[in-house]
């Protein structure tokens, strides 16, 4: 298990919904769409960091990770009390409990049981809400755990049951006089 298997695993699962229409690794793309590669709304990006890693034996290691979701959703519909179109701007809302319901809990092949543990609202500005979802989940790394493979010996090797070999003396510590 590794860092990139759990995102693919988790680009996957998000993936899954529907209402969702590009699912990426974050880089701040919604910081800057002049420079990005154009990608239709919803979006979700997906960050993964830590600031604890517990070594577990054998070089292999406990990521306790934060899996942050940037959800960014594109409306011109306004938010405002009483506005005739307010059910479409927060059907925003709609898709972050969609996404909580599929990851609140889950554990994959490639980490453990997530649990959410924040959620923040993000500046963009333009016609864009967008929140951060964070939960935290444990990675096991067996990165660098040292690889062994298994050999077949042929060609008449074994083992025999045979006599206890004879020890020789050990005049080391004697002192002759």
């Amino acid at each position: 298990m590794n860092i990139k298997k759990t995102y693919i695993e988790l680009a996957e699962i998000v993936s899954t919904l529907p209402a969702v229409k590009w699912v990426d690794l974050w880089s701040n793309q919604t910081d800057m769409f002049d420079m990005e590669l154009p990608f239709p709304f919803p979006a979700v990006f997906i960050e993964i960091n830590s600031d604890n890693i517990e070594s577990i034996g054998e070089l292999a290691q406990d990521i306790n990770a934060f899996v942050t979701l940037h959800v960014a959703y594109e409306t011109l519909a306004e938010t405002y009390k009483g506005s005739y179109n307010q059910n479409t701007a927060l059907a925003f809302f709609d898709l972050l409990t969609e996404l909580h319901k599929l990851l609140h809990g889950v554990n994959g092949e490639n980490f453990g049981e997530m649990n959410r543990v924040s959620l923040r609202a993000e500046q963009t500005g333009d016609n864009i809400i967008q929140y951060e979802m964070t939960y935290n989940t444990v990675i096991r790394d067996y990165s660098a755990v040292k690889q062994y493979e298994q050999e077949t010996v042929s060609g008449g090797l074994g083992v025999e049951q045979g006599e206890k070999p004879e020890q020789p003396t050990n005049n080391f510590f004697q002192i002759e006089l």
